[in-house]
């Protein structure tokens, strides 16, 4: 009996932390800084993150020139053994500079762009309020949790 007991409350934990390990996710996020490598540049912005949907909004100075340029996307996701899978509905770039490109489109001399139904898959870890992407590139997109 006591065996069944220890268990049941096993399995009791296990399951709770499978189905709430994402939890932590879920919430509002101010973006920091995304790293390249060693440099880091400043985030301006809110990400929204829900169970099924998210939305960010990003504006940085990539060249400290007080030229803005901006990220925007939304969409569906899910969250499975720590990679967040999206489907972009929208996803909008602005680049104001010329000569700032668009790698999808090089008729493009400045690099806005709109496109739509983007699939993307990012690892994220959380460390205390911090909300971290891990690119494939070892580039890191850095957010800490809007506080309450």
């Amino acid at each position: 009996m006591k065996k069944l007991i220890i268990y049941i409350f096993l399995s009791y934990v296990f399951v709770n932390a499978v189905v709430y390990a994402d939890d932590a996710l879920y919430g509002a996020w101010i973006p920091l800084e995304y790293k390249i490598g060693e440099e880091s540049m400043p985030l301006r912005g809110i990400m929204i993150m829900t169970p099924g949907y998210f939305v960010g909004n990003t504006t940085f100075d990539i060249e400290n020139d007080g030229i803005l340029e901006a990220n925007a996307n939304s969409g569906p996701m899910t969250v499975e053994d720590g990679v967040i899978k999206l489907m972009q509905w929208m996803q909008l770039h602005w680049r104001p500079k010329e000569g700032s490109g668009n790698f999808s489109n090089p008729n493009n001399p400045v690099g806005n762009f709109l496109r739509i139904d983007i699939p993307e898959e990012i690892h994220y870890t959380i460390e205390g309020d911090k909300l971290i992407f891990h690119f494939p590139s070892g580039n890191k997109y850095i957010s800490q949790r809007v506080k309450e």
